[in-house]
């Protein structure tokens, strides 16, 4: 049995405590999965229990796949091939869609290295029906994705905009240029919170108006921004940098708390 590049997801269960203002977690850990690729993202259909994970060409020869995952009974029910590496995963909970975005494999590079400007490819796949269901061709490099499920949009951080596509007839609609590469994206209540670097020793995080294309709030940060993430409830943005051990919390206007 090959164990070589197996990794494990981990099926974690939040209970979530109120003390006050507060939000802690409790994590209780419900199983594990055997995987042998290297997963990249994961997303999860609170909707459906079901969970989507992508994982770029492994070094056996195997192609980038996405894996659909029953998160109750830990199990893995489908492998989907992609012929792109997936750079990210965004599930459409209302039609039960995952939807990756990815960019082109070439045979003398390693998975992860992204394509410049060959363009990229958006997968939309049924999880009911496990199946590719359509393709959304983009014309530059797709790294990050978010939904906006009450706007019904796919938000796409590309090489030097973010790209919204209709989620209803999987169409570009719109491009809000910039000058940076977007790595992350999120939405939140019609804006777009991206980050991305204009230089080795310049990352930045943004907040932008989706319905204008205006950017409303912007933060300069030393090291680059390696993940971000966002607590709803109490409106805190979470800020990973590279090299950095410790976790940033930045309110909605980008001011640290």
């Amino acid at each position: 049995m090959k164990t070589k590049g197996t990794i494990n997801i981990i099926i974690i269960l939040f209970l979530l405590l109120c003390y006050g203002t507060a939000f802690p977690y409790e994590l209780e850990i419900k199983g594990s999965i055997s995987i042998e690729d290297k997963i990249t993202g994961i997303s999860v259909n609170p909707v459906t229990g079901k969970a989507a994970a992508i994982s770029e060409a492994g070094p056996n020869g195997s192609s980038p796949a996405l894996y659909i995952i029953d998160a109750a009974s830990a199990a893995i029910t489908e492998k989907i091939s992609l012929t792109t590496t997936p750079t990210g995963i965004a599930i459409d909970s209302k039609r039960n869609i995952a939807i990756v975005s990815s960019t082109p494999v070439t045979p003398l590079s390693p998975p992860l290295v992204r394509g410049e400007s060959k363009g990229g490819m958006v997968y939309f796949i049924d999880l009911e029906k496990k199946s590719i269901i359509s393709t959304t061709s983009v014309e530059k490099g797709i790294y990050s994705i978010a939904v906006s499920q009450d706007n019904n949009k796919a938000l796409l951080g590309a090489e030097d905009s973010i790209i919204i596509i209709d989620l209803e007839s999987r169409n570009i609609v719109r491009e809000i240029p910039l000058s940076f590469r977007v790595q992350r994206i999120i939405e939140n209540n019609g804006n777009a919170i991206v980050s991305g670097s204009y230089s080795q020793t310049e990352a930045v995080i943004m907040v932008i108006d989706l319905s204008k294309g205006e950017i409303l709030k912007e933060a300069s940060f030393p090291k680059e921004i390696a993940n971000i993430d966002i607590d709803k409830n109490l409106g805190i943005i979470l800020i990973n940098q590279n090299g950095s051990d410790n976790l940033l919390l930045y309110d909605l206007n980008l001011q640290p708390i």
